[in-house]
């Protein structure tokens, strides 16, 4: 790669969100090990399972959904309100995730959730959030900080999947699925970085071909939010619009 595209990268990516993709295998793998060695949860009964977050957390429990919907004998929903559906109770399940552990709305469903006595999760950098469930002696998974809340997917996703396999409420075997997800995205870091040159990286080809223009992003099934996701990176790290709702 010519040193002045280097330059150029690096001037328009002044959050330095390449690098922290292309960490993408590795924090699946460090996420991982968190959940593994995250404390025990003893909940015996639980009938829905609520993920409560905004942002990359929520997109994160909008893929877990997705991935999980012919997996679960339970529902699973994302919740992206200050308040919690009327029906939740002791036996739902809510795991709270704001990357920050500042997130408004994810602190006031946290509240209205132990109000209820819902078996509770929390998944943060710390905050607020690792405050209260310290205080309320509510089970927190502490995830890396010092890095992009939308470079952050991997420990806001897999913790999650993991803690319902533990729990018992995802039965199928998920080890090969993720053995794959890290070899596929590591082969896809190797192949389109950004020191991979353009006629052979799909991801600078793209690029060029949306350059100037308000992308439509097409998903279905599986892949819903995975197209939304990706509008979102175009949003915050582009500041263009981009559009999954035709």
């Amino acid at each position: 790669m010519m040193a002045n595209e280097n330059d150029k990268i690096a001037l328009v990516d002044k959050a330095n969100m390449l690098d922290g993709l292309a960490r993408f295998p590795e924090q699946i793998k460090e996420s991982l090990a968190i959940a593994e060695t995250a404390e025990r949860f003893n909940f015996l009964k639980i009938d829905n399972v609520i993920i409560a977050g905004m942002g990359a957390s929520a997109i994160s429990g909008d893929i877990m959904a997705s991935l999980l919907r012919d997996k679960l004998d339970v529902p699973l929903i994302v919740n992206r309100e200050y308040d919690l559906p009327k029906w939740v109770n002791k036996d739902t399940l809510v795991i709270c995730i704001s990357y920050s552990g500042n997130t408004d709305e994810t602190l006031s469903s946290f509240k209205i959730a132990y109000q209820k006595k819902c078996k509770i999760i929390c998944i943060s950098t710390g905050g607020k959030l690792q405050e209260l469930a310290e205080k309320r002696q509510v089970p927190f998974v502490k995830i890396p900080s010092g890095i992009q809340p939308r470079a952050a997917t991997a420990y806001l996703l897999f913790p999650s999947i993991i803690f319902l396999k533990k729990i018992g409420l995802l039965k199928t075997t998920i080890e090969t699925d993720i053995e794959e997800t890290i070899a596929v995205t590591k082969e896809f870091v190797s192949t389109n970085n950004k020191i991979v040159p353009e006629e052979t990286n799909q991801a600078k080809q793209i690029a060029r071909k949306i350059h100037n223009t308000i992308p439509q992003i097409y998903g279905w099934g599986i892949y819903t939010p995975i197209a939304i996701r990706w509008r979102h990176q175009i949003n915050e790290n582009s500041k263009v619009i981009a559009r999954t709702d035709i």
